[in-house]
């Protein structure tokens, strides 16, 4: 589905910054729900690294 470098790029960028990823994740989401998630979100519960062979579909 995506090439290596691809997969990287994403990689490299969510680990920049995570929110990219928690956006990504909430792209389509009512307005409601998009603020109630991302309010009670603890940074602490983002993840530092995950390593492209852990990603399912990745890899």
């Amino acid at each position: 589905m995506f090439t290596d470098n691809a997969v990287e790029v994403i990689g490299s960028a969510w680990r920049r910054d995570p929110e990219l990823l928690v956006d990504a994740l909430l792209d389509g989401a009512d307005e409601v729900s998009r603020r109630r998630l991302k309010t009670t979100r603890r940074p602490s519960l983002l993840p530092v690294h995950i390593p492209a062979d852990r990603i399912v579909g990745f890899g």
